[in-house]
């Protein structure tokens, strides 16, 4: 298997940014560099780490486009740029990523790699092909409200997946047969880390559970691992990263 090229730029040391880019760095399916100069003709993925707003500038992301326009372009965002889309037009044909979306994004990367198919960048992912591996079973959704369990139960549906909501004001069924468990919540104050650790506590050991949060933090992000949380993402998600989050596939 050929690796795939992989050329970083930008604030990969910031604190927020330096795991998203130690897990390129370090995966066995990719050769990193991060200076243009050692990239050579042949680059299949420039990733631009940018903490705040304006830290890259557009002119070198512009001369990257031109250089390599068959690479896929991204751009990995801190926390810092949440609100910039209401300024600034993102550029067309550069994916953008916050740092908490970024291990999701990557596992689907590394399995198509391996399998030989399309990337992210070379077609619209396919998230349905994940899902169907699940097999039979089915995914619990712990949802505040019944607007936001439908919400997951449709992109579930859509991906021919059994989702089930499963309200923590609710007697839950066994659950010998799930497959993953999906947790929505806001800002993960103190009482919704009891909820989780509670949802956690029913799952079974070995169950992936997904943690869906507003624009996390890094405390955030860290306390929801630490109580069992084996990805957490922001809102809206995404569905191939919800796939990969169930457990399907992974680097």
């Amino acid at each position: 298997m050929r690796r795939l090229q992989v050329l970083a730029l930008g604030d990969f040391s910031h604190p927020e940014l330096r795991e998203a880019y130690e897990t390129v760095a370090n995966s066995p399916i990719a050769t990193t560099v991060s200076n243009e100069a050692n990239a050579g003709s042949s680059v299949d993925l420039v990733l631009v780490f940018q903490s705040r707003p304006g830290r890259v500038a557009p002119a070198l992301v512009k001369t990257l486009r031109s250089k390599y326009p068959l690479a896929g372009m991204t751009t990995v965002l801190g926390t810092w740029c949440e609100g910039e889309n209401r300024s600034v037009r993102p550029s067309a044909g550069i994916e953008r990523l916050y740092w908490y979306q970024f291990s999701a994004w990557w596992q689907t990367v590394a399995q198509d790699w391996r399998a030989g198919r399309p990337t992210s960048w070379q077609h619209p992912s396919d998230a349905s092909r994940n899902m169907a591996l699940l097999g039979e079973g089915w995914i619990a959704v712990d949802a505040p409200d019944a607007d936001a369990a439908e919400a997951l139960l449709t992109g579930c549906d859509s991906l021919d997946a059994t989702a089930v909501w499963t309200p923590r004001w609710r007697t839950r069924p066994l659950g010998s047969k799930v497959l993953a468990g999906v947790w929505i919540g806001g800002q993960f104050n103190s009482a919704e880390e009891s909820d989780v650790a509670a949802f956690r506590d029913w799952l079974s050991d070995r169950t992936p559970l997904v943690v869906l949060l507003d624009f996390p933090r890094r405390d955030r992000v860290d306390q929801a691992r630490k109580l069992g949380a084996t990805t957490v993402l922001g809102k809206p998600w995404r569905l191939e990263q919800l796939a990969v989050g169930c457990g399907v596939g992974g680097d």
